[in-house]
């Protein structure tokens, strides 16, 4: 018997409640119904950032059987070394895993995947771009990601 699809669902965090939101809260319930469905979603929150909130929806997508965890915490004065924390904690967290698509929903998800394709044996990379509004501080990253990979 072969095993359930293996997906990454990555997002910026568990936060829903602020400051993050929308996009999590559809990663939460697009996982829920991906597990329903017999496909075996994980769930990476790239970062903690503190609230309340956080540990209610993992205990709820881990009751539900969905491997759900944040990998570091957020340092608004340091992202690209929250980043990089991020990446080598989800490259600890997940050694040894096989996952057959990663699906990232974040900008730095998007590098978090292409940088952890080759290591999780990923046939595929997906990106779901739920605002239109991406990297604005940083045209030439917008280019990169959004439009050259």
């Amino acid at each position: 018997m072969s095993r359930p699809l293996r997906v990454l669902e990555i997002i910026s965090g568990f936060a829903v409640e602020g400051p993050l939101g929308g996009i999590e809260r559809f990663t939460i319930e697009l996982s829920r119904a991906l597990r329903a469905a017999d496909v075996e979603p994980i769930v990476c929150g790239m970062w903690a950032y503190g609230t309340a909130g956080e540990q209610r929806w993992l205990a709820d997508l881990q009751t539900r059987g969905i491997d759900a965890f944040i990998s570091t915490e957020w340092h608004e004065q340091a992202p690209y070394r929250s980043f990089l924390n991020s990446l080598k904690a989800t490259r600890e967290r997940l050694a040894g895993q096989q996952i057959d698509v990663i699906h990232s929903h974040c900008q730095f998800g998007d590098a978090l995947a292409l940088l952890m394709r080759r290591q999780l044996g990923a046939k595929a990379v997906i990106r779901t771009v739920h605002n239109e509004h991406e990297w604005m501080n940083r045209p030439s990253r917008r280019l990169l990601f959004t439009n050259l990979l």
